[in-house]
């Protein structure tokens, strides 16, 4: 009898311990699970029909100078001074919204005149310099016409950006849009693109 008691107290001791270690190894397993979850670069949110919340990282900048550049570019495109300066006072510095409230009036004109673009995407990106404050990309977009008369036009732009109130912001832009008869490779080949550089934009 005292036999079976104490085979019983070891039994249940044993199923006790495993299911201490069964639990213990389930909750070291999420923590894991939890440390190993990639830190996205962006974005993490929606203001205003923009997309903004970029990672104060080297990805999270070239994804920033991706979307501000095209989302500064499309607001253009609405033909309206109103929504471009709105655009610009939430991507860009103070300074810089200035300034694109300065010519804003006089890109929509040209577009008025000429067309705009029925699609811009951004093609690559290409880090210049990087630091937790600031950084300099370069872009390589793609305007999309689909017109007789011009069907699309490569663009490298160089974008300047810096980390203010939790984000990044546009503080310049520079850079222009190349010959329309110039091709997709050669314009790559004056850049040293990583990758397909993606931007993932609408």
């Amino acid at each position: 009898m005292l036999a079976e008691r104490t085979l019983s107290s070891r039994l249940v001791l044993v199923a006790v311990a495993l299911a201490l270690f069964c639990l213990g190894f389930a909750a070291s397993r999420a923590t894991v699970t939890r440390e190993a979850r990639p830190v996205m670069s962006g974005p993490t949110r929606v203001v205003d029909g923009v997309t903004v919340g970029f990672a104060d990282s080297e990805p999270g900048a070239e994804a920033a100078a991706a979307h501000d550049l095209l989302e500064l570019e499309r607001a253009m495109d609405s033909l309206s001074i109103e929504r471009t300066s709105s655009v610009a006072r939430l991507v860009g510095t103070p300074a810089e919204a200035a300034a694109m409230d300065g010519h804003a009036a006089s890109v929509i004109a040209i577009e008025r005149a000429s067309g705009v673009p029925l699609r811009r995407v951004a093609i690559a990106t290409d880090p210049v310099s990087y630091s937790p404050s600031a950084a300099d990309v370069t872009v390589l977009e793609e305007w999309i016409y689909a017109t007789a008369a011009r069907e699309a036009v490569w663009a490298i732009e160089r974008v300047s950006l810096v980390w203010r109130d939790g984000g990044w912001k546009v503080s310049a832009i520079a850079g222009a849009a190349s010959s329309g008869d110039e091709s997709l490779s050669q314009l790559r080949s004056q850049l040293e693109f990583p990758g397909v550089g993606d931007a993932t934009v609408r």
